[in-house]
């Protein structure tokens, strides 16, 4: 049997993916003193299903998902909410709904998603400690996370594939 068949996990994979790679995002993972640096794996993920299959992400659902990252990473409640809605309807205001979009756009459209993730959720950080901020991990968990994107989106693409042919 296989669960790509079953209409109810086809509509729920796309939330299902994010809300793991948000509990990978915020498990540390890292070695210690280094957890701050973890990639962004939510927030690819997110955004390639925005990009690709928008219709099974709804905004309820993005707003559920910026909450569980809240309360796992124990930030300023809401921003990261804020900042995956403001990602959702960037992301969505630059589709054309005829066309459909290459992997290489997914990619620069994903890397301008971490821009906006990384600045929005900065902002409460940089108000609170303006003069003491080290910038490095920041930076750092930036890159990570573009590097990986590649990956991410090629193994995003094989269960999209998979949805498709199953649909």
């Amino acid at each position: 049997m296989n669960l790509f068949n079953s209409n109810y996990f086809l509509k729920t994979f796309p939330f299902l993916s994010t809300f793991f790679c948000f509990l990978l995002m915020t498990l540390p993972i890292m070695p210690k003193g280094m957890g701050e640096i973890t990639p962004m794996f939510g927030v690819i993920v997110l955004s390639f299903w925005i990009i690709f299959r928008q219709d099974l992400l709804p905004y309820y659902s993005v707003f559920i998902l910026g909450l569980f990252h809240d309360a796992m990473i124990g930030t300023l409640f809401g921003i990261g909410s804020l900042a995956l809605i403001i990602i959702k309807l960037v992301v969505v205001g630059m589709l054309d709904q005829d066309h459909r979009v290459s992997l290489l756009r997914a990619f620069f459209i994903i890397i301008l998603c971490l821009f906006l993730w990384t600045v929005i959720t900065a902002i409460p950080v940089l108000i609170e400690h303006t003069l003491s901020i080290n910038f490095m991990p920041i930076v750092f968990q930036l890159l990570s996370s573009i590097i990986i994107a590649p990956i991410a989106i090629i193994l995003m693409s094989y269960f999209l594939n998979k949805m498709d042919r199953s649909a």
